[in-house]
């Protein structure tokens, strides 16, 4: 199992019934499932490997890709519009400005058209969110005062012409449980970075409290509860599955069908103890399987048996978006790398 500090893109999509088939029962699929899982992680490995890392703008482009989705297929007129989340909003530099998927969502869809929840703990990078969304749409971001009843972090809201919550942001971390945490960032480096996991520095006397909250109960709170969340993105360094389990209840009632998330060193701390361990090339586990606590391995497995597909999220020639499959017999080791 190779350790590389590359973060990539991990897309889960909620599995649809198969079409059926007709042609000749004695001709399996194996062999072609097999050579493409080849050609796709060969893909992955060589020269795609640069362009799966998380800092490019393809999580952008499959934003877009889902809107036109739901315009072209058509969203029942009677169906509540959908809930957009985005936990760990920070907005990012690139070259040319700051990124946020809460703007992207934002400018795609309208007040009427969604609601979108925002999630960032850490305090510079929320003031800079706040900011940054309130002059892109026209609308300040609002703090919010005792009507909201909130129990935990700082809230701003961007209201819709009739004056309800349209973009929620909240100065709060994501986790399984409603809890007191502390959240720091890694040692060296900025609030952008912050974790409430323990491997990255949280255990020293650097960090702060923070209240975490889950997802499942936010959506209850805000009266959101039964709303489709048509994409969940969590970039939350090393913490995805804990948020992902904090919102089990929408996951199991299939309230979910795109979850989006970044896969880097920070989620496996095998493999990010074997990166730190000085003057050793030893393997964090001999394979993917073998790796204790979380891994790309364990995520798609919880992935399958949620009934979702798994594929690792990039970037093409001409800037199309690729997705290689990591989903059953689509898995490779290699990919854990």
């Amino acid at each position: 199992c190779a350790d590389r500090a590359v973060s990539k893109s991990v897309l889960c999509r909620r599995m649809q019934p198969a079409p059926a088939t007709c042609g000749d029962p004695r001709l399996s699929s194996r062999r072609v499932t097999a050579q493409i899982a080849r050609a796709h992680t060969a893909y992955f490995l060589t020269n795609g490997r640069s362009k799966f890392w998380g800092a490019g703008f393809h999580v952008e482009k499959l934003i877009n890709a889902l809107r036109d989705a739901e315009l072209s297929l058509g969203r029942r007129r009677a169906a509540a519009p959908p809930v957009l989340v985005d936990v760990g909003a920070a907005p990012y530099n690139t070259i040319g400005g700051d990124i946020s998927h809460v703007l992207t969502m934002a400018s795609l869809w309208n007040e009427s058209s969604a609601t979108i929840l925002g999630f960032e703990p850490g305090v510079h990078p929320f003031s800079r969110l706040k900011d940054f969304i309130g002059k892109a749409v026209g609308r300040p971001a609002r703090d919010c005062g005792t009507d909201c009843a909130d129990d935990a972090g700082q809230t701003a809201n961007v209201a819709s012409s009739d004056g309800q919550p349209w973009v929620v942001l909240r100065n709060t971390p994501l986790s399984n449980t409603e809890r007191t945490v502390q959240i720091a960032n890694s040692p060296g480096a900025g609030d952008n970075t912050a974790s409430l996991e323990r491997n990255y520095g949280v255990a020293s006397d650097r960090g702060r409290e923070v209240r975490a909250v889950t997802l499942d109960n936010e959506l209850r709170r805000r009266g959101l509860d039964g709303r489709e969340v048509l994409l969940l993105k969590v970039d939350v360094e090393g913490h995805e599955l804990a948020v992902l389990r904090g919102a089990d209840k929408a996951i199991g009632e299939g309230r979910v069908p795109f979850i989006l998330l970044e896969y880097g060193d920070k989620m496996s701390p095998a493999i990010w103890g074997a990166m730190k361990r000085r003057n050793d090339a030893t393997p964090a586990a001999p394979t993917p399987a073998l790796l204790e606590g979380p891994s790309l391995f364990r995520l798609q497995r919880w992935a399958d048996g949620r009934g979702y597909d798994t594929y690792l999220l990039g970037e093409g020639d001409g800037g199309r978006p690729v997705l290689v499959g990591a989903t059953g017999r689509y898995w490779r080791d290699s990919l854990e790398g």
